[in-house]
């Protein structure tokens, strides 16, 4: 992949129509980052090197998002449109409101939000990178759709990009230490892990811990919108299974009563003062405990994920997707796993299909 800093440049696709150009980009172009002995920690997201920041930071996210998931897939990626793009095209500073990963390129746009209103390049968002990294890994595995897929295929992978953030995140040590330390170790609860594409306190793009099941998705007419709301309950699905495997790990090495797990749960993500209290006693003098057992449930639900996605065609529904990572779960970690991811999906009221 390569990054070129391209200058009040409109995105090849808005959201519904390409524009007719494509990689590779030959337009006006800003300087690009140079490392300093082989780093980039001298740049700064304001003044002179705001721009080169957000061409570094973008690229990082990439690859680290590409890293984590190769070792967990066992192999190198090759880019599902290798044939028509021999590199992916990242563009960090685009005259757009969101951001998109399309056949060659990603592309990042701006938010704002606050007030008074900063715009904020979503470059520089973690997760909203990661997860469009996610829709070409997920891809690049599954393949590419040959003709247009149904809305619940869109919502299967929008969900899929979301969980490929989430794990990511998990491999950066001081976001798992900050995030145990806030929490007191209950993930069921207001979090960072959560908040996928946080962009302040009050702005945020989705909500993984979601009050969501396939029975209370509000129905939006226009497509692009409703394949988010549909997306909420898998993507809720699976962050209910990462925790489920947290907590199960954390009974094991009895660092938590069963009792706490099973009482734990809480579908709109609030912060329930008795758990909150049990967790902060359990968690006092055992944060390294807790960080390892979130770090095994993390690689566990991951694999799981990760072999699955070899299994499913880009045309499979939420069973097939479910079906797929119950049985790699049970395959790879046994019945006991696999019967904590099916439960947490089915209380989203995601069934399996026949393959599990």
């Amino acid at each position: 992949m390569y990054v070129v800093d391209a200058l009040d440049k409109r995105p090849y696709f808005d959201g519904l129509v390409e524009s007719g150009q494509r990689p590779p980009y030959r337009g006006p172009r800003a300087r690009g980052a140079r490392s300093r002995g082989g780093h980039f920690d001298h740049l700064r997201p304001s003044g002179a090197t705001a721009r080169q920041f957000s061409a570094a930071s973008v690229y990082a996210t990439i690859r680290l998002t590409l890293l984590v998931w190769e070792h967990y897939l066992g192999r190198s990626l090759r880019w599902y449109f290798r044939r028509d793009f021999r590199r992916l095209e990242v563009l960090p500073r685009v005259r757009a409101d969101t951001a998109f990963s399309r056949p060659g390129y990603i592309e990042c746009g701006y938010e704002r939000t606050g007030r008074p209103p900063r715009v904020y390049p979503l470059s520089e968002n973690f997760d909203v990178v990661s997860h469009e990294t996610g829709h070409l890994i997920v891809r690049s595995v599954m393949g590419h759709p040959t003709h247009p897929e149904g809305l619940e295929q869109r919502a299967r992978e929008e969900a899929f990009a979301d969980l490929v953030a989430i794990v990511t995140l998990l491999h950066l040590q001081p976001a798992v230490i900050r995030l145990l330390d806030r929490t007191r170790g209950n993930l069921f609860s207001p979090n960072v892990l959560t908040r996928i594409g946080e962009l302040s306190r009050t702005t945020v793009a989705r909500r993984a811990n979601n009050d969501k099941t396939l029975a209370t998705v509000a129905w939006d007419p226009d497509p692009r919108a409703f394949r988010y709301e549909l997306a909420a309950p898998f993507a809720a699905g699976g962050y209910d299974a990462l925790v489920d495997l947290y907590e199960e790990a954390l009974v094991r090495r009895r660092a938590i009563p069963r009792e706490l797990a099973d009482a734990s749960f809480d579908d709109d993500g609030k912060m329930l003062p008795e758990i909150q209290r049990e967790f902060a006693i359990r968690y006092r003098g055992r944060s390294a405990v807790f960080e390892e057992a979130l770090l095994e449930a993390r690689d566990t639900f991951a694999t799981a994920v990760a072999v699955a996605w070899g299994r499913l065609s880009p045309y499979a529904a939420f069973p097939d997707a479910l079906a797929a990572i119950v049985a790699a779960a049970r395959q790879l970690h046994g019945a006991a796993t696999a019967r904590v991811i099916r439960k947490a999906f089915e209380w989203r009221g995601i069934q399996p299909g026949p393959a599990s």
